[in-house]
């Protein structure tokens, strides 16, 4: 690489360069690995292959370069840190039409969001592995229990047989991490799902590695309703909609994290909300212009916590939990 500025006063030394800027850092005190949790259109299908010049930008890369007093301009090399995860959704089946995103939660992790990192152990050569790289610090430490990978255009997965499956692949970016057991969840446009749960060990390697990939292929069945998951507000509401429309008499939401609602939602009787994990919950949060409510209709069990934050005062109005009147035989 090379930059160039204007500014002819530059003091002279080793400095560290980075990639994507990260506006934050200077309240960090120290360098911070960014990556996101959400990706768009990186994906193989469709009859398009586009997966890795849509990830190539989200990629957090590291260097060094050396500065004389008073330079305007120098070159500098940068280093990948972040790993790479490619999901490999395989169809033995007819058809599955408009399948919309794919879902990767951490069971038994974290994704880290930003982390910092110890300047002593960039040295511009490539990041094969990041033992002693990290620095934890509470206060600036971000993770997620998820990553996102959807398409702007639904895409379907081929036919395949029984021996040789329709494919398409969705892709991450994702900083060097470990952690045993993850759920892959697959969702059409409509938010249908269908998931799949794993207790093996989820690697994503280091940048620098010859082989930055962790790959994992999963054979799949047509998304429906039976089954529902939720990992955002917009998310979970398109799943309260869809149990109403499911095949069987009681219909499953998955909470994959902590659900944050600011609307309005009403649970039909035949909805069973599960977490996946202790830390995940709903919680509703009080509103200027309105209530929000969380009803709960005769028949439903909610086996998560709820969290309602707040209370109504000055102007703001409260969030309610309203499970119909009464908590009798019929309602959990």
């Amino acid at each position: 690489g090379l930059f160039r500025t204007d500014l002819g006063t530059v003091f002279g030394g080793n400095y560290l360069v980075y990639y994507p800027f990260n506006e934050e850092m200077k309240d960090a005190g120290y360098l911070q690995a960014i990556s996101d949790t959400e990706f768009k259109d990186a994906y193989k299908g469709g009859g398009k292959n586009v997966y890795m010049e849509a990830l190539s930008p989200k990629h957090f890369m590291v260097g060094r370069t050396s500065i004389s007093g008073g330079t305007q301009s120098a070159e500098f090399t940068l280093r990948r840190l972040t790993g790479a995860i490619a999901i490999e959704l395989q169809n033995y089946g007819s058809e599955i039409k408009d399948i919309e995103s794919v879902v990767l939660y951490a069971n038994g992790g974290n994704f880290y969001t930003s982390v910092g990192l110890d300047a002593a152990k960039i040295n511009g050569q490539a990041i094969t592995n990041v033992n002693g790289l990290y620095v934890e610090n509470p206060e600036t430490t971000q993770t997620s229990k998820l990553l996102v990978s959807r398409v702007t255009t639904p895409i379907a997965i081929p036919a395949g047989s029984a021996y040789i499956p329709g494919t398409a692949v969705f892709a991450f970016v994702a900083l060097p991490v470990s952690f045993d057991g993850y759920t892959i969840v697959v969702q059409d446009k409509d938010g249908n799902s269908w998931a799949k749960k794993f207790d093996e060990t989820l690697t994503v390697p280091a940048g620098g590695s010859s082989n930055y990939w962790f790959t994992q292929s999963v054979a799949i069945q047509a998304p429906s309703a039976d089954n529902l998951y939720a990992y955002d507000e917009a998310s979970f509401k398109l799943a309260v909609e869809k149990a109403k429309s499911a095949t069987t008499t009681q219909s499953t939401i998955h909470l994959l994290g902590t659900i944050e609602l600011t609307e309005s939602v009403s649970v039909s009787g035949n909805v069973t909300i599960q977490a996946e994990t202790a830390d995940d919950k709903l919680v509703l949060t009080r509103q200027e212009d309105k209530t929000v409510n969380l009803w709960i209709m005769k028949g439903a069990t909610v086996n998560c916590d709820v969290e309602i934050q707040g209370q109504g005062c000055c102007g703001l109005r409260p969030a309610t939990l309203d499970m119909n009147g009464n908590l009798g035989a019929e309602y959990t």
